[in-house]
């Protein structure tokens, strides 16, 4: 019967470690029919509201939050909070996605789940506008060859440009090159403007196309042609901005 029971919970374990979540559930309220002991009872139900988390199913986070209340020393908790900060982070909520990926000791997570825990730490404190924060956690990212390094890198470069360390930003966004977004050369040339580099500034911006931020490029335009005495072009320029 023990083996049994056993048999039951690694399967369900293999099918929540599959992202097959709804045959996970039903796998793990199986299993609790077997009655397990406290320990085994507490797993299968976290398993089963991490699952339903995953699913977005109504008070699927609530629930998870009263399991770390309820056992705070458990084994499972450094998971439920885990997986309750990227569930906050993808909702957009970044203060509450903070509360939960600030409680993690990186020494508990694996080398990609760390990666991950940076970088959207990183990336909340951003949205946030808690930008030396955000700094600190994307550098943690921007070395390494992992999944989240350039991302990580184009906003640390974005973080130096927006605390005015040009040399900082034109140093990251450089290194970046092409595996960067185009909106790169964009803060390059405004940086190049404010030093009063007004031909980099526009051999950096002059073939640039931005659909969203095409306004903004020409504005730029203009005002490094007028700097050049260039009027009449940066008239045309001024004349295309909206």
């Amino acid at each position: 019967v023990y083996t049994d029971e056993i048999s039951t919970f690694d399967q369900a374990k293999m099918l929540y470690v599959k992202k097959q979540y709804v045959p996970a559930i039903r796998a793990f309220r199986n299993f609790l029919k077997y009655n397990p002991g406290p320990n085994f009872s507490y797993e299968a139900n976290a398993y089963i509201g991490l699952s339903r988390l995953n699913l977005d199913k109504k008070n699927a986070s609530r629930d998870l939050a009263n399991f770390l209340r309820n056992e705070p020393e458990h084994k499972l908790n450094t998971e439920i909070t885990y997986e309750l900060g990227l569930y906050y982070f993808a909702e957009g909520k970044y203060t509450r996605a903070l509360k939960y990926l600030d409680k993690i000791n990186e020494t508990d997570v694996s080398k990609v789940q760390r990666d991950e825990l940076a970088f959207k730490q990183g990336y909340s404190y951003f949205k946030n506008k808690e930008y030396q924060k955000a700094k600190q956690q994307f550098k943690k990212v921007m070395n390494g060859d992992g999944k989240y390094t350039i991302e990580a890198s184009y906003y640390y470069g974005y973080q130096c440009y927006i605390l005015k360390d040009y040399a900082c930003a034109i140093a990251t966004f450089t290194k970046i090159g092409d595996k960067g977004p185009k909106t790169m050369q964009l803060y390059l040339a405004q940086i190049y403007y404010e030093q009063e580099e007004y031909n980099t500034a526009y051999e950096t911006v002059k073939n640039l196309s931005l659909k969203s931020q095409e306004d903004e490029i020409y504005l730029l335009k203009g005002k490094i042609q007028y700097q050049l005495g260039n009027k009449s072009v940066a008239l045309s320029f001024f004349d295309k901005y909206k």
